[in-house]
């Protein structure tokens, strides 16, 4: 089951949170967060980014980084 972390060392206004969890997710659940997310937060989330061990090939970790709306992986 996946962990929220919510410390933060921002400002006012600004959150953040964590995600850890402990097994691969198939890829398809990972696209679908992050269409999700952009989203809800577009223009609202500064920043975005990630380690994530894919079930379809979890030797090869996927890395994101995510401003606003602009994904690159």
């Amino acid at each position: 089951m996946p962990v929220l972390d919510h410390r933060t060392r921002h400002g006012d206004g600004i959150q953040t949170f964590s995600i850890v969890h402990d097994a691969p997710i198939a890829k398809r659940r990972l696209y679908r967060f992050m269409t999700l997310l952009q989203e809800l937060a577009g223009p609202r989330l500064l920043r975005c980014k990630g380690i994530v061990a894919i079930k379809e090939t979890p030797e090869t970790p996927f890395i994101f980084h995510a401003v606003q709306d602009q994904i690159s992986a």
